[in-house]
């Protein structure tokens, strides 16, 4: 497989002759006598383009390597023939874009690197999608973060050459932890490695752009938990520089609505967060108590509980049901409000209503589903719409009531 893109990345359009052509389903499977289309490789995304012959044209949607040889997966119009000349153009917005977050991924993991001391890259995602890598923290330090950021820009300001080379197996070791390599997934003697001059050493198979002044600003857009690993998504050039002036903006904001000083939005956004936990937790309180306390409605000998629930235990609701359910003539409707509405429909076995669809009708209101047994089920859907869902099932179980004969 020679993979040409390597040698030099920033050409977008060249010629080449088509090898084979293969139909499978709606697309084509195209080979060609020399490609410089990448076929993806790093944690990096394929390319995509355009293959134009003398009466057609593909699209290419994505390129992959297969048994040694480099595939472009295509939609073709018109006709396209074995051993006819074609001209091919790369996306080059698409595959300089990618260039440069990979680029950014080496320079802001090393930031982070010499942040936080031993993390390590577990993933690397670099799609037209997203830019991210996983990586194992300790815990998570916003400071830390911030001063990684600033040094991330500083070194792209600086314009830092970067420089690809490959070494043999024996040199890569000797470098040490100079060298981020991980060398099980090694399948060669030679390996290809990319240098942010000074500053950085990583063994790649992806492609890369010739400075970090083509980067022009990285932001770290979000970081969340992720199995054990922590997920950094980070935003590049004009985009990262959007963002960074709308979350000034909605800082400056914030600071307004709260009345308090800009440098100080943090703490006072810790101190809400802690007086929300403490209401949260009244809340809770109050909930259980009145899960003690819990009233009944009685129609023609038969118990009916209702009764709407903020922020309590599922496991608990549900435990205090199937107490209730062991009296004779027993009917319990219980909501729960969280992020969405849970409700408990629920019966005694000496009652014959099948609560499970009668549930899942309340919860079609609520543009929710539910499950369970005919004598318990369970469900949850929009906050919203949880009222018109318990009067529902107020309702259909006094009018079932009173059709019963006693």
């Amino acid at each position: 497989m020679n993979a040409l893109c390597y040698e030099n990345p920033y050409l977008r359009e060249f010629d080449a002759k088509i090898a084979r052509i293969k139909k499978e389903g709606n697309n084509f499977l195209i080979s060609l006598d020399k490609t410089y289309f990448f076929y993806g490789s790093g944690g990096q995304s394929c390319d995509a383009g355009e293959i134009i012959g003398g009466n057609g044209k593909a699209i290419v949607d994505e390129v992959f390597e297969a048994d040694g040889e480099i595939i472009h997966k295509a939609r073709i119009t018109g006709n396209l023939y074995e051993g006819e000349n074609v001209r091919c153009k790369i996306d080059w917005e698409r595959r300089y874009k990618l260039m440069k977050a990979h680029t950014t991924e080496h320079l802001l993991f090393q930031c982070l690197k010499r942040k936080f001391g031993k993390i390590y890259v577990e993933k690397i995602r670099i799609s037209p999608e997203k830019f991210s890598f996983f990586i194992s923290f300790d815990k998570v330090d916003w400071d830390k973060i911030l001063e990684a950021e600033k040094l991330a820009n500083d070194i792209i300001r600086e314009g830092k050459d970067v420089l690809v080379k490959e070494i043999d197996i024996n040199e890569a070791r000797s470098y040490g932890d100079n060298l981020r390599i991980k060398f099980d997934r090694i399948g060669s003697d030679r390996i290809r490695v990319v240098e942010i001059k000074d500053f950085d050493l990583a063994a790649c198979t992806g492609l890369h752009i010739k400075n970090t002044k083509e980067i022009e600003f990285v932001l770290i857009d979000k970081i969340t938990s992720e199995k054990g690993l922590y997920e950094v998504e980070f935003l590049i050039g004009r985009e990262a520089v959007e963002k960074a002036l709308e979350l000034s903006k909605i800082a400056l904001s914030l600071s307004s609505i709260l009345q308090t000083d800009f440098s100080t939005i943090e703490k006072f956004a810790e101190k809400l967060r802690k007086d929300y936990l403490e209401l949260q937790k009244k809340f809770q309180e109050i909930s259980k108590k009145s899960l003690e306390e819990i009233k009944y409605e009685e129609i023609a000998g038969i118990k009916l509980y209702k009764q709407v629930f903020e922020k309590i235990d599922n496991k608990t609701l549900m435990e205090k049901v199937g107490k209730i359910i062991k009296e004779s003539k027993t009917v319990v409707i219980f909501a729960n409000l969280n992020e969405k509405a849970s409700i408990i429909l629920a019966r005694s076995d000496d009652l014959k209503l099948n609560v499970r669809d009668l549930l899942n009708e309340a919860l079609r209101l609520m543009n929710g589903r539910g499950g369970g047994r005919e004598n318990f089920a369970t469900g949850a859907g929009d906050k919203e719409k949880v009222d018109e869902a318990m009067d529902f099932l107020d309702r259909s179980i006094k009018n079932w009531i009173k059709g019963i004969k006693i």
